[in-house]
């Protein structure tokens, strides 16, 4: 049965009605191109290689970056952290390509960025002594996925501070797109890389997190681009997309040419800022404090509370933008030309962000550029003070027993009243992955009142052990730092507890053993050493 002529042009000209929006879509996407300048060095933060699930090598992705006019590139490989990507820092093919690395936690990941060395052991579960253990080591520690669905960051303490914090992430705002917008996200993505840009998520909550963490300490804002140059699809089979070059078009950190010799001296130092690329290149900005003749630029501190601000933006024709400048995370002030100036109210910490208001793609809520802070007259957090220790009760170390897989070595020593614990860890291997040593004393422990457990010891060189409860169907695990030299009596709280699902846990009333223990959890390596050991017990903090 054949439909009448009338009716056939009326459902002809039905469903080109409902295709002119798509057909209108796909020429704006075809017919864009964003701003591009020479004004900065552009970079891209939160980049994986073959040293872990990325699809290049060190010479492919640097030459994918130089193609798209990047001068840098961040490492972010997994591991905890990556030996092999964490130390690098190389220029090649004209592109520094600097080491870093994701680094799982329990309770989110880390990226550790630019520490000139690492110890053979592994970064701590709880987070605020990660970040701590990073800084020690010489790097940077960026809190990542602040609202990632698949890896949110759930450690919110007052204690937590970080050197950066990712603000963006292309892969999070991917992955809280429904089925259906996924599949469009994809679809678009082979007529125009810039189409993603419209999904992108306003970062809301992030930079609410960005302004509590700014309060107690200098913490820097990132762009991330989580770029693999693949996905996994079955076994070993791998999809080749979003490519590196694709991704790179959309978000950069900006950097000052004054930089070229040294563009990490400018990350540590947070004089950048991060850009939505895809959207445009400005052809000049800047961001700072003048006081007399002194210039000071994001990163930077004033002492004294004066001088007047100055916001300036050029480029992206016909493009209309707004301003916005915030102090101590409230909007201090705003407006839309290329220059905005306003003497300083007082003490703060003033940030800026520039939103653009008719872009095609990019929403309006999504800032386009933004700024790391500058400090004005603002005092320094004050410095946690821990309280004293309180011995409740101490361990016999005569009832001390070694424990060991079947490939390491390990032997005690009771003398004195103190033991001697010498090790011999196997490097794991595929057919035994799971090397470990362990002190266990294997006697019920009461724990009631106390609040956590403390460890008197020193070693030959700094390793980290395990402190592992086990009792009423819970394994329960934390983390010390033993050093050489003279013992220190270290002090483990149970909060800082995890099971082995990465969550937290009271402990038992009544533990059935105690474990001190190294295993390849905790070592990155096969190791060797000695540990003296001069007590061990429960105890709790003064003051309560």
């Amino acid at each position: 049965m054949t439909l009448p002529k009338k009716r056939r042009r009326l459902l002809f000209l039905l469903l080109l009605l409902m295709a002119l929006p798509v057909l209108w879509r796909v020429g704006r996407l075809l017919s864009y191109s964003p701003v591009r300048t020479n004004s900065f060095l552009w970079g891209a933060y939160h980049v994986h290689t073959t040293f872990s699930d990325g699809r290049a090598d060190l010479k492919g992705l640097a030459q994918a970056a130089r193609r798209d006019g990047l001068s840098f590139v961040l490492l972010t490989d997994h591991g905890s952290p990556n030996r092999e990507s964490s130390t690098v820092n190389r220029v090649i093919s004209g592109v520094t390509v600097l080491g870093g690395s994701e680094a799982s936690l329990p309770e989110g990941r880390l990226a550790v960025l630019f520490p000139p060395s690492l110890p053979p052991y592994r970064l701590p579960p709880h987070p605020p002594e990660a970040v701590e253990e990073i800084r020690q080591w010489g790097g940077m520690a960026v809190i990542t996925y602040p609202e990632d669905p698949s890896h949110l960051w759930r450690y919110h303490g007052e204690d937590l501070t970080g050197d950066g914090l990712e603000i963006l992430n292309l892969a999070t705002s991917f992955r809280r797109l429904s089925p259906l917008g996924k599949a469009a996200a994809v679809v678009e993505a082979l007529l125009s890389p810039y189409a993603f840009l419209s999904r992108v998520t306003p970062p809301t909550e992030p930079l609410a997190f960005w302004d509590r963490l700014l309060e107690r300490g200098k913490c820097w804002g990132f762009y991330g681009i989580d770029a693999h140059g693949q996905v996994p699809l079955l076994g070993s089979l791998n999809l080749p997309l979003p490519s590196y070059g694709s991704l790179f078009k959309l978000y950069s950190l900006g950097v000052d040419k004054r930089y070229s010799d040294s563009p990490e001296r400018a990350i540590r130092n947070g004089d950048f800022f991060s850009l939505i690329r895809g959207a445009g290149e400005p052809r000049s900005f800047t961001f700072q404090l003048r006081q007399g003749h002194r210039i000071l630029r994001s990163g930077e501190s004033a002492e004294k509370p004066e001088g007047e601000l100055e916001f300036t933006v050029q480029g992206i024709p016909s493009r209309s933008w707004q301003i916005r400048i915030f102090r101590n995370g409230r909007l201090w002030l705003q407006g839309n030309s290329e220059t905005l100036r306003a003497p300083v109210p007082g003490p703060g910490i003033y940030r800026g962000e520039i939103t653009l208001q008719n872009h095609p793609f990019l929403k309006r809520s999504v800032p386009w550029i933004l700024t790391n802070p500058i400090w004005i007259a603002t005092p320094p957090p004050p410095a946690r003070a821990e309280r004293p220790i309180r011995t409740l009760s101490s361990l016999s170390l005569d009832e001390l027993r070694v424990e060991r897989d079947e490939g390491s070595s390990a032997g005690y020593i009771f003398s004195g009243g103190q033991g001697l614990w010498n090790f011999n860890l196997r490097a794991p291997s595929r057919e035994r992955p799971n090397r470990w040593v362990a002190l266990s004393y294997r006697i019920p422990l009461d724990l009631s009142g106390a609040e956590g457990i403390w460890v008197e010891g020193s070693s030959q060189r700094p390793l980290r052990i395990w402190v592992e409860l086990r009792g009423e169907g819970k394994e329960l695990r934390g983390s010390l730092k033993i050093m050489p030299g003279l013992c220190r009596r270290l002090f483990l709280p149970f909060d800082r507890l995890f099971l082995p699902d990465g969550r937290r846990a009271a402990p038992p009333r009544v533990t059935q053993s105690l474990f001190l223990s190294i295993n390849n959890l905790n070592v990155a390596e096969a190791l060797s050493g000695e540990l003296l050991l001069k007590g061990v017990g429960l105890g709790k903090r003064e003051g309560r």
